[in-house]
């Protein structure tokens, strides 16, 4: 949750300064002293700053997840691997790109005019300069999208990796209950579903020695999770 709630307050900040940028951009002339000047630069620079800042946090967050290894003895295929690097390495370059294409005809108007040089239409200023400036808004929402997507990818490897753990604790032999599901978070726990039976802290006791003890509903079923048991 912590790069959409980013992706939320960049798109806020966006829109809350959109009406400033707008009566800028159908104006050419400086409408502003100075001091404001600064300030609107200023601004305008600290929104860029932030969303690199977001675009560098995903990259990261999305990189620890995928070199975090679950569990020891339980490890991804490295074409898996490298094809979720490259998708988490790819996220930033698409997110810089964009910005880069909305913002360079705008530079280019800019340039123009420091050197006096006349295109004769300020209709493509406008254009230029409400393009870069609805960028702001653009990029989080692209950001969002992507970040859904590379979930979605994750969610198949991790699934992959769950299959792997319910087949080295079936075949195993140590294991002899119904409905074993296993998932990895950390060290490798056993999810183990009773069927037709009513969790409660009572039934926990039933257990002898089970160690970490965590009680979860998902989708309606009760289910005890423990990082090793032994039946009383």
């Amino acid at each position: 949750m912590f790069i959409p709630a980013l992706l939320v307050l960049g798109f806020i900040v966006s829109a809350f300064i959109m009406p400033f940028n707008i009566a800028t951009a159908f104006n050419k002339n400086v409408i502003l002293d100075e001091t404001e000047c600064k300030l609107y630069g200023f601004a305008i620079t600290w929104i860029g700053f932030m969303f690199i800042s977001f675009m560098t946090a995903m990259t990261v967050q999305s990189y620890k997840i995928i070199i975090s290894t679950p569990s020891p003895g339980v490890r991804s295929d490295k074409k898996d691997f490298f094809k979720m690097l490259i998708r988490c390495i790819s996220l930033c370059g698409i997110a810089a790109a964009t910005f880069v294409m909305a913002w360079t005809p705008y530079v280019i108007c800019v340039i123009l005019d420091l050197f006096r040089v006349d295109y004769h239409s300020n209709n493509v200023f406008l254009i230029s300069s409400m393009v870069a400036k609805v960028s702001f808004t653009l990029i989080p929402v692209l950001l969002l999208m992507q970040h859904r997507k590379f979930k979605r990818e994750l969610e198949i490897v991790a699934a992959d990796v769950i299959d792997r753990i319910e087949r080295m604790t079936t075949s195993s032999g140590e294991y002899t209950l119904d409905g074993i599901n296993s998932y990895v978070h950390g060290a490798v726990a056993i999810e183990v579903e009773l069927k037709n039976t009513l969790i409660d802290n009572k039934k926990i006791k039933d257990y002898k020695d089970a160690g970490p003890v965590q009680l979860i509903s998902y989708k309606g079923t009760k289910r005890i999770t423990i990082n090793a048991f032994t039946a009383k």
